[in-house]
């Protein structure tokens, strides 16, 4: 990380090694928040995070990432899974309807701070 600091995979690979190999999940998200920072458009990323979100019960966030999921691709499966999720756990989700555009595009330029 010293020698590429703006190397994404690395981080990301590093990200994924504390969420697998270590379970030290808060860590793992802290990278990919600051990840999103300079990408809030990466699918992938966004869809990490919010099951690392789930994982360490911040719900909040993780409705942000799967909402901000649907309005990159709203036909992906994964974050309406998430949200069906999270429509069990805190019962005011409402998956069967299409998000409403407008507040969720704002929320693909909100930064993200570490937990």
């Amino acid at each position: 990380l010293q020698i590429q600091p703006e190397n994404i995979t690395v981080k990301k690979n590093l990200a994924d090694y504390y969420l697998v190999e270590l379970d030290r999940k808060e860590e793992a998200l802290k990278i990919y928040l600051s990840l999103l920072n300079d990408h809030p458009n990466d699918l992938e990323m966004n869809l990490t995070a919010a099951h690392i979100c789930v994982a360490v019960q911040n719900f909040k966030k993780a409705k942000v990432l799967c909402k901000r999921v649907l309005v990159m691709d709203p036909e992906n499966e994964d974050a309406r899974n998430n949200l069906r999720t999270l429509d069990k756990i805190k019962g005011d989700l409402r998956v069967d309807q299409q998000p409403e555009t407008e507040s969720l595009q704002k929320n693909t330029s909100e930064k993200y701070s570490p937990a």
